[in-house]
């Protein structure tokens, strides 16, 4: 699944991640949470149970675990967690440095091709509404809002935040339920 880079100017590989690649991950997974504005998760978090959950969905079969590399360093980690019949849910961070660099549109992109490649009916992902650079990447790639979550995500100092959901449907068929629900 790795994207062809030979002409691109920040030399960045897109892979599947590894076992090796939790430690990196972690690390920037926790500097995300720490600027408290991106994800969900805030600190303090727990490495190891965030080192756990990732190793888990290296072996889960509806999870896709994305690393961005560049000059050996992981700066970028995309997780699609879904099942058989579900959405696969996005979770995405890029290090601050490389930020509106084209690495979350690789790294989603890539997660596009999974997704069709397995037969996965639907991308999902939610995006805080003050994080205007990862909606206009998601919308850019083709998803769509699906609606806003009012008051969804309690933050450590009490505040509650909106959060918009997104989807991106991969396969346009329909259920007759769906259809006759107006």
């Amino acid at each position: 699944m790795p994207i062809d880079t030979r002409d691109d100017p920040l030399d960045l590989v897109v892979r599947a991640a590894t076992v090796e690649d939790g430690e990196e991950m972690v690390e920037l997974y926790l500097r995300v949470g720490q600027e408290g504005l991106f994800v969900a998760a805030e600190p303090p978090i727990d490495s190891h149970e965030r080192r756990l959950w990732l190793e888990h969905g290296l072996e889960a079969p509806w999870t896709l675990v994305l690393v961005a590399i560049t000059a050996g360093d992981v700066i970028g980690y995309l997780t699609a967690v879904g099942s058989e019949r579900d959405p696969a849910e996005i979770g995405l961070g890029v290090a601050r440095a490389w930020r509106g660099r084209g690495v979350g549109t690789r790294l989603v992109a890539t997660a596009i091709e999974w997704g069709r490649g397995r037969g996965v009916h639907k991308l999902a992902a939610e995006v805080f509404p003050h994080n205007e650079p990862t909606l206009h990447l998601f919308n850019k790639l083709g998803f769509e809002r699906e609606g806003l979550r009012r008051s969804h995500y309690r933050r450590r100092d009490g505040a509650l935040w909106d959060v918009v959901v997104l989807g991106l449907p991969l396969d346009r068929q329909r259920s007759s339920a769906s259809s006759a629900i107006i």
